[in-house]
């Protein structure tokens, strides 16, 4: 859920779409695939859920973590777009619907 507000910020316009498309497609493919993971570890581990699967699942939140921190280093050190703050009218300049709002809802 984190990934889509940042696709508009961080690729070319012309490849958003796509870029939506290639996410949409590793998110299936995990949704897809982590269940078998998880039944997988579950069926060697005996038909227990603890301690192997409570391990998997832990280490896949560190690994989280691990990748956003290093996320936001990276976004520090190529000028922190992804965690920048822009002001309504800037955000929407960049868009192209600046004036959406005077065009179509003034009196």
């Amino acid at each position: 859920a984190v990934i889509w507000p940042s696709v508009p910020l961080t690729v070319d316009k012309k490849f958003t779409g796509t870029a939506f498309g290639v996410i949409t497609s590793v998110q299936n493919i995990g949704l897809a695939l982590f269940p078998l993971l998880i039944a997988s570890i579950y069926k060697a581990s005996g038909n227990s859920y603890i301690p192997n699967v409570e391990f998997f699942l832990m280490s896949c939140a560190g690994l989280g973590v691990f990748i956003g921190l290093l996320l936001n280093r990276l976004d520090r050190r190529n000028g922190g777009k992804l965690n920048g703050i822009t002001s309504d009218d800037e955000s929407r300049a960049d868009t192209g619907f600046a004036n959406v709002e005077d065009e179509y809802f003034s009196p």
